[in-house]
């Protein structure tokens, strides 16, 4: 887990490091988590996650002060989730001729896009997929 250095993530990973993590293996099948800190006084370190906070953090704020409900805010953060995963990893070209542009949807979902599918085409094979 990689975090900045914020007296919140410190006195959660002392807590954690007090866990039976062989018990806690050996019943859940997870791994211990290994914590690494950002340097003191560094914000520009986390660059990449940061990064995708802020993008989440800029679709959320266009929903505006809205009271929503549990479901409507797993809806919001799947979207923000489509957005973020439909973005081109690599520069994109302005010649139709050159190689798409890979996205983290394209390793993530069968179905491409963040449309809806249409109905017709669903079929029993691309269900079991």
């Amino acid at each position: 887990m990689y975090t900045d250095n914020r007296t919140n993530f410190l006195g959660t990973s002392r807590t954690l490091g007090t866990l039976n993590w062989q018990e806690i293996i050996a019943e859940c099948a997870i791994q211990k988590i290994k914590w690494h800190f950002n340097p003191p006084a560094a914000p520009w370190y986390g660059d990449w996650w940061e990064r995708m906070i802020y993008i989440i953090k800029q679709l959320l704020r266009k929903v505006g002060r809205a009271c929503v409900t549990y479901e409507e805010m797993v809806t919001l953060l799947c979207e923000c989730e489509s957005v973020v995963n439909g973005r081109p990893l690599t520069y994109l070209y302005d010649d139709p001729n050159e190689l798409r542009a890979i996205k983290p949807s394209d390793f993530i979902q069968d179905i491409k896009g963040n449309e809806t599918v249409d109905l017709k085409i669903v079929d029993t094979k691309h269900l079991r997929k």
